[in-house]
């Protein structure tokens, strides 16, 4: 056998053992082990995630419902404060016309006091003057003009 036959001989023995090696080597399994690993946790991830996105959906309706709570809130405390407003004004008018009805009625219990007064007066100087005799109208002669005849 020449030289260069006996290395090309040792050379393939080297690979195939090498090949055969590695085949046999427990490296394989450890990487399967990793992959399952791998595999289980990306399972667990993807758990996560949708849970995440779940937890991430209920949270942007829960605040839809508070922001239209919120809004409804709003609305009744405009509503309120324009009932406040009115109540007040009511209030003052109802204080306005509460003064004037006082005064009116103060006025019209001293107009009755100076009627009654007046009249008490009339009474007295009534009693007091002497009867005098009748007053008779007589009656006017009618003036006639001459006429020409």
């Amino acid at each position: 056998m020449s030289r260069s036959k006996k290395v090309l001989m040792v050379l393939s023995l080297t690979i195939v053992l090498g090949v055969w090696g590695c085949a046999q080597s427990s490296s394989p399994s450890s990487g399967s082990a990793r992959l399952r690993e791998l595999e289980a946790k990306s399972a667990r991830l993807d758990d996560e995630c949708k849970t995440a996105t779940a937890a991430r959906d209920q949270a942007r309706k829960k605040v839809t419902l508070l922001e239209e709570q919120r809004a409804q809130l709003q609305d009744q405390v405009e509503h309120l404060e324009r009932t406040v407003k009115d109540r007040d004004e009511l209030k003052q008018t109802l204080l306005q016309r509460t003064a004037e009805r006082d005064a009116m009625q103060a006025y019209l219990t001293q107009f009755s006091r100076d009627l009654q007064n007046l009249a008490t007066k009339v009474d007295q100087a009534a009693n007091q003057v002497p009867a005098s005799p009748p007053v008779t109208a007589t009656p006017m002669p009618i003036l006639t003009s001459p006429r020409d005849d």
